[in-house]
């Protein structure tokens, strides 16, 4: 089975329901922002999603944004 985050190259932004469909129906948990003092959840269309290095996940890491948060990290 293909790990989700081979689906994705890193540090290349892509809009969350446009790289997982299924995010569309999914429950929040998976529609939702990834920083801790925001936990907003938005359709999966709204949001999205970049995978970063990480050290303790050789595969990377996948970050979710709300627009508002994207944008920062952004800058």
């Amino acid at each position: 089975m293909t790990d989700e985050r081979d689906l994705i190259e890193y540090d290349e932004p892509r809009v969350l329901g446009e790289v997982f469909p299924d995010r569309n129906t999914a429950g929040p948990e998976l529609r939702r922002c990834s920083v801790s003092t925001c936990r907003v959840v938005l359709p999966a269309d709204q949001l999205m999603v970049i995978k970063r290095h990480h050290a303790l996940q050789p595969e990377g890491h996948l970050r979710i944004y709300c627009p508002d948060h994207f944008t920062r990290t952004q800058v």
